[in-house]
């Protein structure tokens, strides 16, 4: 056999020898504290015997009756005791039955002292049990002495044995601790080798707690915070992704409530947000109430519940109210909109502002267990600024459309919307095949006004007449104001005498006097009428009425006619 054979088998040996003896003398050694508790044990009975005598003695003499109870508790507590030491003795039976043996002394005696408490003169049979118990219990004690002190001799051959095993394991000491420097070092290069290939979410094996182990912890705390950086840089370019979403939106021809649909849609998009439905509310210029105009996720008997919110009402009116976001937790006694199967959630509640006015809300519902954090609300109030601008922008779009079609002063649909809405009635008239009239409407005497009072005065006179108008149409029929005193009227749906009757009541309407500035004011109207399909379509159909109503100026206006309706034979009123 070689040498390094004999080497490696020698301190294979060596080894083995070592474990042996430390294992049997842990086993010494645990047995020695088990006898040691067991005596222990055994001291706390004789305690508890001397305080059931001492209780009993007491009763014996005064005959107070409350020290029954406390040698019943000590006599239970002895027994107790010796109870556990059974337990723990259970695979010696020697020692189990002498244990077994006081417990049934431990009886007899509590059997004499009930006897006692029926007669207390008869106490001598109470005071031989007792004797009894405490010889026993002082044999048991005595045996458990001489035991432990074996024990401990046992011990001190452990020590020596123990002794021993050091000075062998020492000499195994250094290749061993080699061999951890060497395997740490191991698992530091493959993990290090794992996180400059970009594997953050590598495991690291387990290693020693030395100064390598120091630089492994280093290490895998290093690769942990490049992993949070990571997933942070990821949820700053998802937000950016989603604000740059929502920018995009803002350039689609949509409406404002797709738009806001979209929206919802995209902050859905984003994982780590967590959002299990949600709503965006608009607030009324009217009523100054929210208005709900998109939603995910809501049932449709909670889209009708919170299809309006007021001020202050709920979640939702408290952001609008407060005009900061509101961060509530499930179960907010601010949340008092419920409903029947309504499971627990929180909210972010996130008013939309601009220049201090609110704008909407943003309502976010979010999971039970979801714990909000500063980056979210950052995002959010980053997203309701966003919306902001995109509402904004849909205003002012609106409100640029409706003066590209309407007219500034009268507010009614001008030359260019007119004709669309033109167009739109012809082709729904031909659609259902249904007739319809045009008719243009100049004003009578309206320049004398104008040049007598001022613009000022003509321009009241404009918007009073429009009203007049409307007043006298349906609300299917349209009015324009063409330009200057001219308007032009779409009726729908009409027979040929219905539109002289709409004009009649139009002509009445106007001739009545007008208050303007003080002053009162008489002009009348000249109104040529054309009718679909009998005088074409479109053009001939404005030619013709343009053509009628020139007809009635020169026949002595504040009348009416229809392009058919000849020279000499004027309509009477």
């Amino acid at each position: 056999m070689r040498i390094g054979s004999k080497v490696n088998l020698g301190f294979g040996v060596l080894v083995c020898m070592t474990i042996l003896i430390a294992g049997l003398g842990g086993i010494i050694m645990q047995r020695a504290l088990a006898l040691e508790r067991h005596q222990t044990r055994l001291h706390q009975m004789n305690e508890a015997l001397l305080e059931a005598r001492r209780h009993e003695k007491n009763y014996l003499l005064r005959g107070d009756a409350s020290y029954q109870q406390f040698v019943a508790l000590w006599l239970s507590t002895l027994e107790e005791l010796a109870h556990q030491g059974m337990a723990q003795f259970k695979d010696d039976p020697v020692m189990a039955a002498r244990l077994e043996d006081i417990i049934g002394l431990k009886k007899s005696y509590s059997e004499q002292f009930q006897d006692v408490l029926s007669h207390p003169r008869e106490n001598q049979s109470v005071v031989n049990a007792a004797r009894n118990l405490h010889r026993a219990l002082d044999e048991l004690l005595h045996d458990e002495r001489n035991r432990v002190e074996t024990a401990y001799q046992g011990f001190e051959m452990m020590f020596v044995a123990m002794m021993l095993a050091a000075t062998v394991s020492y000499v195994l000491l250094v290749p061993l601790v080699m061999y951890s420097i060497t395997h740490s070092l191991k698992i530091g290069i493959r993990f290090v080798r794992e996180v400059a290939e970009g594997r953050l979410n590598t495991p690291m094996e387990s290693f020693s707690d030395d100064e390598i182990g120091y630089l492994l912890t280093s290490l895998r705390d290093m690769a942990a915070a490049l992993r949070d950086k990571e997933e942070e840089n990821l949820r700053g370019q998802m937000s950016r992704l989603a604000l740059s979403g929502l920018l995009e939106t803002s350039l689609e021809p949509l409406s404002q409530a797709e738009q806001l649909r979209v929206a919802l849609q995209i902050i859905f998009t984003i994982p780590w947000l967590r959002v299990r439905t949600g709503a965006i509310f608009l607030t009324e210029e009217e009523t100054g109430d929210l208005r709900l105009v998109a939603s995910e996720g809501l049932l449709p008997s909670v889209r009708e519940l919170c299809d309006r919110v007021a001020s202050g009402h709920c979640l939702c009116g408290a952001a609008l109210k407060e005009k900061h976001l509101i961060v509530a937790p499930p179960g907010d006694h601010r949340h008092t909109v419920q409903y029947e199967g309504m499971s627990p959630h929180g909210h972010y509640c996130a008013p939309i502002l601009s220049r201090g006015q609110v704008l909407g809300v943003v309502n976010l519902y979010l999971h039970e267990a979801h714990a909000p954090d500063s980056e979210e609300v950052a995002l959010l109030t980053a997203v309701t600024n966003t919306l902001a601008g995109i509402i904004e922008r849909k205003r002012m779009e609106q409100k640029l459309n409706h003066l590209a079609h309407h007219d500034v002063l009268t507010n009614l649909p001008n030359r260019m919307l007119f004709h669309e809405h033109l167009d739109q009635a012809l082709a729904l008239a031909a659609r259902h095949q249904n007739k319809m009239a045009v008719m243009l409407i100049d004003l009578d005497r309206f320049k004398q006004v104008n040049d007598t009072l001022g613009h000022a005065a003509g321009d009241e006179l404009l918007v009073e007449t429009s009203q007049r108008i409307k007043g006298c149409l349906r609300a299917s029929d349209t009015v324009a104001r063409m330009g200057g005193d001219e308007f032009a009227v779409i009726l729908m749906d009409i027979e040929h005498s219905g539109a002289g009757g709409v004009a009649g009541k139009i002509i009445k309407s106007l001739t009545a006097p007008f208050l303007i500035q003080g002053q009162t004011c008489h002009i009348g109207a000249s109104i040529g009428i054309a009718l679909y399909p009998d005088h074409g379509t479109r053009d001939s159909l404005l030619a013709r009425a343009d053509e009628a109503m020139y007809q009635v100026k020169k026949g002595g206006r504040n009348d009416y006619r229809y392009y058919d309706t000849p020279e000499d034979a004027p309509v009477s009123l």
